[in-house]
């Protein structure tokens, strides 16, 4: 087997981070403690400009149809500068997740929704809850179980 990174994946994982190195610094963190939402909008409006949170959702679901080993450089790269937003567990859970769920077929429409949103910059930042709520009939009290009441699972980064 060869586990050399192939040119692609060197020169994706390069443009990222470029990006992050010179994104994530320590004044782009403390300014980020200021915001209502906590986050780092800008960089986050990078990463998915960059393509990050589809790289592995299946290009018949929108996505780029990339592999882990695609990705892991520029999990990597998220740890090396300590990339305080979701970025890494975005791409490695919650979208490989809801792909998982489509394909075995126990979700519904909102799986779709969460999934487009996710891969059009918004994040899930429980998406797990999420996944569990779409596809579990019993829902504990206390946590977002529909779309409908989506700002308190998904955050859509263009209108915050």
């Amino acid at each position: 087997m060869d586990f050399t990174f192939t040119e692609d994946q060197q020169m994706f994982a390069e443009a990222a981070r470029s990006v992050l190195t010179a994104e994530v610094t320590a004044d782009r963190i403390r300014d980020r403690w200021s915001t209502p939402s906590g986050l780092d909008l800008p960089l986050l409006h990078q990463m998915q400009e960059l393509g990050l949170p589809r790289m592995l959702v299946p290009e018949s679901l929108g996505g780029l149809g990339l592999g882990q080993a695609d990705f892991i450089m520029m999990a990597q790269t998220c740890g090396y500068v300590a990339c305080p937003e979701p970025i890494a567990e975005q791409v490695m859970v919650t979208a490989p997740l809801l792909v998982d769920v489509l394909d075995r077929g126990l979700g519904h429409g909102a799986v779709q929704t969460a999934l487009d949103a996710l891969q059009g910059g918004a994040l899930v930042p429980r998406g797990i809850l999420l996944i569990l709520s779409l596809t579990s009939p019993s829902k504990p009290s206390g946590f977002c179980w529909d779309m409908e009441r989506a700002s308190t699972c998904c955050l859509p980064l263009r209108s915050l």
